[in-house]
C-alpha cells in the first residue's frame, strides 16, 4: 500500500473513531439531562432540561451517522440534498421531545422499555433518512433481514440503556460507573445499528451521488467533525458543574455554622 493509501485509511479510522465519540457524549448528556429533569418532574421548570437532552440525541444521532459515512472513503464525493439537512437535524431533535418528556415523568419499567422501543426505532428512521438524502445512483436496495437486525440491536440496546441510566442504581451519588456504562452501551447500540444499515446499504456498489452540487458531503462532515464534539464536551462539562453544585453536602462537608450574635442592653 502506498503512503497516500496509509493516509486514507488513517483518515477513515479517525473519522470513525470521532463519530464513536460523539455517540457517547451525545448519550451522556442525554441521560445526564433527563436526569436532571427528574428531579423536578414539571415541564414549566424543566423545559430546558428536556430540549437539551433533545438536543443532544438528535444532533448526536445524525452527526454519528455522517461522520461514519464519510468514513467510508467511497471513490466519489457525497452530497447531500440541501433542503432534507435542516430538515432531517431539527425533525430529529422534535421528535426526541415526547420521548423525553415522557420518560420525564414515567420511569417505569414499562416506560422504560416502550422508550428505547421507540428511540431505537427513531435512530434507524433517521440514519436511513440521511442515507436516502445522499441520493446514491445507482441506488439503495435495502435488505429486510438486515434492517431488522438494526431494528433489533438498537431497540433492545437503547431500552436496556435507558433502563440502566435512569434507575435508582444510577440516579445515586456513587452510580457514576453505571451512567457511563449505560451511555457506552446507548452508543454501542446506535453504532452497531447504524453499521448494520450501512452494510445493507451496499455502498461500494453506488457510483456517484445525485446531489453532489447542492450540500458537499465534505463541507458538512468537516463542519460537524469540528463543532458535534466540541458542542457536546461543553454540554458534558456544563452538565457535571450543575449536578456539583446540586449535591447535598455529606456529614463531613456540612456547611459552617453560623455563630449566633448576642445582643447586651446597655444601662444607663
Amino acid at each position: 500500500m502506498n503512503r497516500s493509501g496509509y493516509s486514507l485509511g488513517e483518515s477513515s479510522l479517525l473519522l470513525w473513531l470521532g463519530a464513536a465519540l460523539v455517540a457517547v457524549l451525545a448519550a451522556h448528556v442525554f441521560l445526564g439531562w433527563l436526569r436532571e429533569a427528574q428531579r423536578q418532574p414539571t415541564l414549566r421548570a424543566n423545559w430546558l432540561a428536556l430540549v437539551l437532552a433533545a438536543f443532544s440525541m438528535g444532533t448526536g444521532i445524525s452527526a454519528t451517522l455522517l461522520l461514519a459515512l464519510a468514513a467510508e472513503a467511497l471513490s466519489f464525493g457525497l452530497g447531500y440534498r440541501l433542503l432534507a439537512v435542516p430538515a432531517l437535524w431539527l425533525g430529529g431533535i422534535a421528535a426526541v421531545l415526547p420521548l423525553g418528556a415522557w420518560l420525564m415523568w414515567r420511569q417505569d419499567r414499562l416506560a422504560l422499555i416502550a422508550c428505547g422501543v421507540l428511540l431505537g426505532g427513531l435512530a434507524l428512521a433517521l440514519q436511513a433518512g440521511w442515507l436516502t438524502a445522499v441520493g446514491f445512483r445507482p441506488g439503495l436496495r435495502w435488505k429486510p433481514h438486515f434492517i431488522a437486525a438494526a431494528a433489533m440491536l438498537q431497540m433492545v440496546g437503547l431500552g436496556l440503556a435507558l433502563r440502566i441510566g435512569l434507575g435508582p442504581t444510577a440516579m445515586a451519588r456513587d452510580g457514576m460507573l453505571w451512567r457511563l456504562g449505560a451511555a457506552v452501551l446507548m452508543a454501542a447500540s446506535l453504532v452497531g445499528g447504524q453499521e448494520l444499515l450501512l452494510l445493507d446499504a451496499g455502498l461500494m456498489a453506488q457510483v456517484g451521488s445525485v446531489y453532489d452540487n447542492e450540500m458537499p458531503g465534505t463541507v458538512l462532515s468537516l463542519a460537524v467533525g469540528a463543532l458535534a464534539p466540541l458542542v457536546m464536551a461543553v454540554m458534558a462539562v456544563d452538565l457535571g458543574l450543575r449536578r456539583g453544585m446540586s449535591r447535598p453536602y455529606g456529614p463531613d462537608m456540612a456547611p459552617p455554622k453560623r455563630r449566633k450574635r448576642r445582643h447586651r442592653i446597655r444601662t444607663l
